[in-house]
């Protein structure tokens, strides 16, 4: 349901603000996102400036801006605020007509607010909601890709609202062959992606899970490949501490683009319910994806080639971090059903060059 300004069809610019930190939120929100570039030649985003790589391969994208949440960490407090000054004086150069708010948060509806544009959309039930004169109200338990849509058809949008193909750049590609080669990998050989870290505890497969399946994965010819940030670091370093074959460790080497071009070329993806999951499912990639407390109808992976295992169904009233069964709904999934599902993709897709 809509209420607020009508939008007159007339805007000839828009502001998308989407500086999620998520980037599984961004991911699922990259439909929305293309139909409003599509329909507005004359766009600027507003993006974590962790995930510039993802807007950067979006068509149709004229201009980006990062929100800077690292610097605004950093420093004492007068440098963090000269920073988040100097942002805000790049959104005011913006001279936007139309500004569309998917992040949905109370930063957003006040950079929303800021960009001085005559329609301002939003959903209706943000703190600050006062800040836009277009209110969208969100359905509830529908994918998250959805409340991103329902938001830019509020801005007077109809379109397919497919998923994007990236465009990856050729320093990507070049670069991720340099590592490729450091790390002993071959060209044609079939590999997986493996990420064993998640955003959160409550998403956490175990050690001795991956450790399982990384030795499998070696006794039937494939070469595991271990991928993830620098927050995954300690996780992975006990699985390399327990296995019995050293997987090609990745984690913390690869930029985004990186990754990206990695996930293009692999057979199969395999990990925690994440980010990396989400951007395996665009990049094309197979995804087995385990899950925990999420429900797989509002945060599966979107892709026809997606599998989601768990343990037990989560508790009804879940507590999230604060579980009081240690986990179950993820740490009692065994290796061999992730196992079975790997083998159903295992020797299908040849590896991709």
């Amino acid at each position: 349901m809509n209420n607020g300004l009508k939008v007159t069809g007339k805007e000839k610019s828009v502001l998308i603000v989407m500086p999620d930190k998520h980037m599984g939120n961004l991911i699922v929100s990259l439909p929305a996102i293309s139909a409003l570039c599509e329909r507005f030649h004359n766009n600027a985003v507003i993006v974590d400036e962790a995930y510039r790589d993802i807007i950067e391969s979006l068509e149709g994208v004229k201009s980006i801006l990062t929100y800077p949440r690292k610097k605004l960490k950093e420093g004492n407090y007068l440098t963090r605020c000269l920073v988040f000054f100097e942002f805000l004086k790049r959104l005011k150069k913006l001279k936007v007509e139309l500004t569309v708010d998917l992040y949905g948060e109370n930063l957003s509806a006040f950079l929303t607010f800021l960009s001085g544009a005559q329609v301002r959309v939003g959903r209706g039930n943000n703190d600050l909601s006062w800040m836009y004169n277009k209110k969208v109200n969100l359905s509830k338990g529908r994918h998250k890709m959805y409340n991103y849509i329902e938001i830019t058809e509020g801005a007077g949008i109809v379109s397919q609202f497919n998923m994007p193909i990236l465009r990856l750049k050729d320093a990507w590609i070049d670069a991720l062959k340099g590592k490729v080669c450091e790390s002993g990998l071959k060209i044609g050989e079939r590999i997986i992606c493996i990420h064993p870290g998640a955003g959160k505890i409550y998403k956490q497969w175990t050690v001795d899970g991956f450790v399982d399946i990384i030795d499998w994965l070696y006794n039937r010819g494939v070469r595991p490949v271990l991928i993830g940030a620098g927050r995954d670091r300690d996780f992975g370093d006990k699985i390399l501490k327990k296995v019995s074959r050293k997987p090609v460790d990745l984690i913390d080497r690869l930029t985004l683009g990186e990754l990206m071009v990695l996930l293009s070329k692999a057979n199969l993806f395999m990990g925690n319910d994440s980010g990396p999951m989400h951007l395996a499912a665009l990049m094309g990639t197979p995804v087995i994806a385990l899950f925990g407390p999420a429900r797989e109808k509002r945060w599966s992976p979107l892709s026809e080639k997606a599998t989601v295992l768990r343990g037990q169904e989560p508790c009804e009233k879940c507590r999230g971090k604060d579980c009081e069964l240690d986990f179950r709904c993820v740490k009692t999934l065994s290796p061999d059903r992730v196992k079975d599902a790997i083998e159903r993709y295992l020797y299908e897709l040849p590896y991709k060059r």
